[in-house]
């Protein structure tokens, strides 16, 4: 092997790096997250793993994101938005950039988009809680109150002591509820 071959496998594997070493750091803080209940510990590990997922896309991608997150904060709505589009179609296999471009599809009010979005941030990461929790509120707006339960109770498995979860589950299972009596009750 000739030096400079050397140095671009040595350079592709330091790269490579980072993304290898932070599947098993978030698995255990997932494992630890799911012990933690609903304290301050809990919140610290929350926020850990959250960095984890925003750290695993490329530095470019993250920029990106931070670039079009301050574009919408300036009323650039549609530049922020080609940003969010730009991520998801140079890093497909970013969750995060999913993630983030669902929610403000969801802002906009684009339902259907925004699930598609959480979908395939799920489909990579099956257990980010946050996507979760995102799914069940897009599902609540579309009236779809089954659904959104089960995205709520699955963030719950993660993350027990999860009081956005729980919230929402609890709405979900309300409207869930109301709908029945409704069905259910006799007419005069």
């Amino acid at each position: 092997m000739n030096g400079r071959l050397r140095i671009l496998t040595l350079t592709a594997c330091l790269l490579a790096a980072p993304a290898a070493l932070a599947a098993p750091k978030l698995d255990m803080l997932l494992a630890r997250l799911h012990l933690a209940g609903d304290g301050a510990e809990a919140a610290r590990i929350a926020k850990a793993a959250r960095k984890q997922w925003v750290a695993q896309g490329p530095y470019s991608a993250r920029l990106l994101l931070l670039q079009a997150g301050r574009a919408e904060a300036a009323g650039y709505a549609e530049t922020a938005a080609d940003l969010r589009d730009l991520v998801v179609a140079q890093w497909p296999d970013y969750a995060f950039g999913w993630y983030r471009r669902a929610l403000a599809r969801f802002a906009d009010g684009d339902m259907a988009g925004a699930l598609a979005d959480l979908d395939r941030a799920l489909a990579l990461q099956p257990l980010y809680f946050d996507a979760l929790v995102a799914k069940g509120r897009v599902l609540l707006a579309m009236k779809r109150h089954g659904k959104a339960a089960d995205a709520f109770s699955q963030a719950l498995i993660i993350w027990p002591g999860m009081k956005a979860a729980k919230a929402g589950l609890k709405r979900a299972r309300g409207r869930l509820g109301r709908r029945v009596r409704l069905l259910t009750m006799p007419r005069k």
